[in-house]
């Protein structure tokens, strides 16, 4: 089938996506919820209301932000790459690793294993509503597969010239999927038996990732730095939030702006919507009656190792909001603690505590990945650094 519109109703079609955008960005509030301790180009909510971000594109550490914005780091992979994800009814997230094309199980006790392997370019991954399967995006092959869990086989459900860049894909209650073209902001839906067809095609390229939940598609637009929601039967989409200027203002969200998001997931109640762009994670509340975007104060204090990764000696910055005691201390990734670089009160403010790479008796330590753990009145942090002799 030919999709398109024919020359002489481009003017009614424009009409019409004026009056939708006049309509638009209606019922959400949109704020910023933390600042991310690095990029990163997903995110995944699980069952519990947890919201998992992997560092990428180079990154190896996936990180947890609770429902109340606190900060930690969930598990560190030993391939780079980490990008699309999705956690099972189970709690079980399911992360592509993009450089190794590969799918890998992780735990919630931050234990990992490759689930699935020879997938080119993994990105988007969906649930099923059967426990037993997930689907995958392959960016490179430009098709989608589904995954038997049990058995670690993957099965070829669609490809074809179609499907350019697939990124965003996300399975409703009905089993219908929905995928989302990088390239060309297609979104096609599949059927259960197989029927393809092409729902919407949004403006621009670079559509980010996507969700789903009552019947409408939640949409990050990467280049046109919009959000867009778009209804899973008729296709016809809206402006949710953003003024399509990069930025970062907080406000309605017709005023709003955003900076390339691409990360996007639903909370499980449906009352926020995240929103994950260049170190930033932000989030509209779904529950208002018009869209505010409002700036939160921060739940991370822990900023990280200047310079990472380093050789021979780094700096951890943080930023105290108020006067307490601070443990700070340096573990290699088993848990086996290096050096407690601090252990008392201190005050409200910037600071900065040097490691020179030593451990506690003053032996160098060897190459390898740290994890620095901050813990303070408002709870832990975590993040890694990289000693490089």
């Amino acid at each position: 089938m030919k999709h398109g519109f024919h020359q002489q109703q481009l003017p009614s079609i424009l009409i019409a996506l004026t009056i939708l955008w006049a309509a638009s960005a209606t019922g959400a509030t949109v704020s910023t919820f933390l600042t991310a301790p690095a990029n990163f180009e997903d995110i995944s909510v699980a069952p519990d209301g947890k919201i998992y971000m992997p560092s990428s594109p180079g990154g190896h550490v996936i990180y947890e932000v609770t429902p109340t914005g606190v900060l930690s780091t969930m598990a560190t992979i030993p391939a780079s790459g980490p990008l699309g994800g999705a956690v099972t009814a189970d709690g079980t997230l399911y992360m592509s690793l993009y450089n190794q094309h590969s799918v890998h199980q992780v735990n919630p006790d931050g234990t990992h294993s490759a689930t699935i392997s020879n997938i080119a370019g993994p990105t988007g991954i969906a649930a099923s509503n059967d426990p037993r399967y997930i689907y995958v995006a392959s960016y490179i092959w430009g098709a989608i597969y589904r995954v038997d869990l049990v058995s670690h086989t993957k099965i070829l459900l669609a490809n074809g010239p179609e499907i350019i860049g697939p990124d965003g894909l996300v399975v409703d209650p009905d089993e219908n999927l929905y995928l989302a073209n990088f390239l060309d902001s297609r979104i096609h839906k599949r059927t259960p038996t197989g029927q393809m067809s092409l729902l919407a095609t949004l403006p621009g390229s670079g559509t980010g990732y996507i969700d789903y939940r009552d019947g409408f598609l939640y949409v990050a637009g990467l280049n046109t730095h919009m959000i867009y929601k778009v209804d899973a039967e008729s296709g016809a989409w809206e402006v949710l939030a953003g003024t399509g200027q990069a930025g970062s203002a907080d406000g309605p969200g017709t005023s709003a702006t955003f900076n390339a998001p691409n990360g996007l997931a639903l909370s499980p109640d449906g009352h926020f919507l995240y929103i994950g762009e260049s170190g930033r994670l932000r989030r509209i509340d779904l529950s208002v009656p018009a869209p505010v975007v409002e700036t939160l104060p921060s739940r991370s204090v822990l900023q990280g190792a200047v310079p990472n990764p380093f050789n021979p000696r780094t700096s951890v910055h943080f930023s105290l909001p108020e006067n307490g005691p601070v443990r700070l201390s340096i573990s290699d990734l088993r848990g086996r603690l290096i050096r407690v670089l601090h252990h008392g009160e201190m005050q409200a403010g910037e600071h900065q505590l040097a490691w020179d790479g030593q451990d506690s008796a003053g032996r160098a330590v060897a190459s390898g990945t740290y994890l620095i753990a901050m813990e303070f009145s408002r709870g832990p942090e975590s993040q890694t650094m990289t000693l490089v002799r």
